[in-house]
């Protein structure tokens, strides 16, 4: 049998934009949330009491949630771009072309953007400017299934888990 032994309630609600068929999981850093929905809505949030801080439109559809450090968002496009927003106001910062649509969300570390596409390549963007800096590409079985589980960045290294069982830290 199953007994309740506490209550929850709904801290704060706020509408972001339309997420159609699914959604994407926030970046919470400090008393922030930054958060994207599939249809190129990106905000950023008050964790304390959900008010809205900016809100703006990319201009194109999204693969995947928001990666952020608290200085710089990142948003993965359907198309195979990563744009780069600056967290305190919203206002692009650049925005560049990747070998393919990535459904994982980006990395930020000291000095590069770091995104995983789903051709299963990793790029490195440099963070200040998104010129591409390096790109790695591992070959996969033929059959590995598509995968978007999140990459770690420690210090200057990043961490790649593939779907084949291998971590790669790059």
């Amino acid at each position: 049998s199953y007994e309740q032994t506490a209550q929850g309630a709904m801290v704060w609600s706020q509408s972001i934009g339309s997420s159609g068929d699914y959604g994407f999981a926030p970046a919470i850093l400090g008393e922030e949330v930054f958060v994207a929905t599939p249809d190129g809505s990106v905000a950023r949030v008050g964790l304390a009491n959900g008010t809205v801080r900016w809100s703006i439109k990319v201009g194109a559809e999204l693969s995947s949630g928001v990666g952020s450090d608290g200085q710089v968002v990142i948003v993965n496009t359907r198309d195979g771009r990563v744009i780069a927003l600056d967290a305190s106001n919203g206002n692009q910062l650049w925005d560049a072309r990747t070998s393919t649509v990535s459904t994982t969300p980006s990395v930020i570390g000291p000095n590069v953007v770091v995104v995983r596409n789903d051709d299963y390549r990793v790029q490195g963007f440099d963070r200040q400017t998104g010129e591409l800096q390096w790109s790695y590409m591992r070959t996969n079985a033929p059959l590995a299934l598509k995968t978007d589980t999140r990459m770690v960045v420690s210090g200057n290294t990043v961490f790649v888990p593939l779907p084949v069982g291998r971590l790669v830290a790059i």
